[in-house]
């Protein structure tokens, strides 16, 4: 049997034993009688999480550079001549 909100009191407890006793046979025992209490009702549920990292980036300093090269040598000669030609004499 289900109840809704409140319950029921123990005088509404013996009269349902009453009612039931008077309504079924004669030849089937009430072993016990169960009554659940049904509520109803809104649940509210939330999470949440955050996360994060700190990150300090230092730029990469060599404690000792060193430089090597080979010396080279060029030389580069440019000339440019102009030669007009005419025809006229």
């Amino acid at each position: 049997m289900g109840v809704q909100e409140n319950g029921i009191s123990q005088e509404i407890y013996d009269e349902l034993e009453r009612l039931i006793a008077d309504a079924r046979p004669v030849s089937r025992h009430l072993l016990g009688l169960s009554i659940n209490l049904d509520s109803q009702g809104e649940f509210y549920l939330s999470a949440a999480t955050f996360n994060g990292d700190e990150l300090t980036v230092y730029p990469y300093f060599a404690e000792e550079i060193t430089v090597s090269g080979a010396p080279l040598t060029a030389v580069g000669v440019h000339i440019i001549d102009k030669v007009e030609v005419a025809h006229e004499r």
